[in-house]
């Protein structure tokens, strides 16, 4: 299927690209402003709601399946508050939106002049643009089992994405000698037949991405891979090099799991997990999985790149 639609990316390959995929990747981003004269001199037409299309990363990658939800044609002027805040880049209102699309397409408007035999287009308030909403469908990567679908998690996910982390004990994470807040960071979620089957909560940096949390409803039927996959996808996606995670020393059957699943071990912080029980977050338990004592926090990393 992926490989029968159209393909796009957000503005041009480089650093503002892997940003606007970061936004849209972690449910941030559902809206996009784009020149309706691009699109004529491109041959492309304006999309409606239904379909669905692929997004790139700057090395032309497929990074996700993106459906329309909206899509308008209207003039520049008439982009409303609403439309700038969803596209996720900060914008306080259209104003705020229009000085930074204004900045991206002036690098256009020679060429777009020459396409369209027109010396005189300018970008004003009477330019027609297409204002379009999108939701992120599907996170691609090596198709789990069982028909699992991974997808960013939305803003209307997050009341049952919040209580599977809970029930998890995973809502408040206490590694590297710092308890952080899952619920506030993006997540990525698998769904079998519409119900949640497992999640992954990460953090980006400039050159890594870390699973902070990863969890399934019900062990070997792909769906932690699955998760992988697209974790994986998303460091690629945003110009990471690595993808890491923590894990401690009694979880023997995550050892064995993410080492068969390319990654490999790089840190062992001797006693990581007894200061933060101390410090942070009493409630973890002296003893885990098959009777050991935890004690230390074990780093694992993988380069996305070569999976090595």
């Amino acid at each position: 299927m992926p490989d029968e639609l159209p393909r796009w990316g957000f503005a041009s390959p480089g650093p503002l690209r892997d940003r606007l995929t970061r936004l849209a990747l972690a449910g941030v981003k559902t809206a996009t402003t784009g020149l309706l004269p691009v699109y004529e001199v491109d041959g492309a037409s304006v999309p409606r709601a239904g379909e669905r299309q692929v997004i790139v990363d700057s090395t032309e990658t497929p990074v996700a399946v993106v459906e329309t939800t909206s899509a308008a044609v209207m003039r520049l002027g008439d982009v409303d508050d609403a439309h700038a805040i969803d596209e996720g880049e900060g914008f306080a209102d259209a104003a705020e939106l229009r000085v930074a699309h204004e900045r991206h397409w002036a690098g256009m408007v020679g060429e777009l002049r020459s396409a369209l035999g027109d010396s005189s287009f300018a970008i004003t308030d009477d330019t027609p643009v297409v204002a379009e909403r999108f939701r992120v469908a599907e996170v691609l990567g090596p198709s789990p089992d069982g028909g699992v679908v991974v997808r960013p998690a939305m803003a209307g996910d997050r009341p049952v994405l919040d209580a599977f982390l809970a029930a998890h004990n995973a809502a408040l994470v206490a590694r590297r000698d710092e308890l952080v807040d899952a619920r506030r960071h993006p997540a990525l979620i698998a769904e079998r037949q519409g119900s949640l089957a497992g999640a992954a909560t990460w953090i980006a940096t400039d050159d890594a991405v870390e699973l902070l949390t990863l969890h399934v409803a019900h062990q070997w039927q792909g769906v932690g891979s699955g998760l992988i996959a697209a974790g994986r996808t998303v460091a690629r996606a945003i110009g990471a090099r690595r993808l890491w995670l923590i894990t401690t020393n009694d979880n023997l059957d995550a050892l064995r799991f993410y080492q068969r699943r390319a990654f490999r071990l790089v840190r062992v912080d001797a006693g990581a997990v007894d200061r933060c029980r101390s410090a942070l977050k009493p409630e973890i338990p002296e003893a885990g999985l098959h009777g050991i004592r935890i004690r230390d926090e074990l780093e694992l990393a993988m380069d996305v790149e070569d999976g090595a």
